[in-house]
């Protein structure tokens, strides 16, 4: 409602029926999952109000540099995603880069305060590197995550490594608590 942009549950429906439609073709969509550093920061230190003010207003300049054909969602807090339909790296690597110079502009909250934020990009794409919803989703999370590791104001693309990175930590840290039980 604060946004007006489809929620996850609608962008994961345009996902699932998207990638039903590309099956067998050798069209491509390309999830990009945007997250918005700092948000905790305006939210901890001037309150809701002023965090919903700078979704709205994120929402505007991230929407403004968008291609007619691409969908824009907000999954929940900070994090959004964006959707086109066959996109060159050229066209992919060209929108990461206007949404990272955008967001280093400050936004105005309440007519007072300079905030400052930064973006945290992931890049996924069907077929290449998802075969459906949930993977496509995951993936465009595991390479954003990467890029909030890489220090703000970044975008990764998705790598077959975070997903196996992701299991060998998980699995150490299993094993670990298995071993302090024992």
């Amino acid at each position: 409602v604060l946004t007006g942009l489809p929620n996850r549950l609608s962008i994961k429906n345009i996902i699932s029926e998207t990638i039903d439609i590309l099956k067998g073709t050798k069209n491509t969509l390309t999830s990009i999952f945007i997250d918005i550093e700092r948000f905790k920061d305006v939210n901890d230190s001037l309150g809701h109000l002023a965090g919903d003010d700078l979704l709205v207003m994120a929402t505007k300049r991230i929407q403004s540099l968008l291609p007619d054909n691409a969908t824009f969602g907000r999954l929940g807090g900070d994090e959004f995603i964006i959707l086109l339909h066959n996109a060159s790296s050229e066209d992919i690597i060209n929108i990461c880069g206007q949404i990272i110079k955008e967001n280093q502009q400050p936004y105005l909250i309440f007519k007072t305060h300079n905030v400052y934020v930064g973006a945290a990009i992931g890049i996924s794409t069907f077929p290449h590197d998802a075969i459906d919803t949930t993977e496509l989703l995951r993936n465009a999370d595991s390479a954003m995550h990467k890029s909030k590791n890489e220090g703000q104001n970044s975008y990764s693309f998705y790598t077959k490594e975070l997903t196996q990175d992701a299991q060998n930590i998980l699995l150490m840290e299993s094993n670990i608590r298995k071993a302090l039980l024992n």
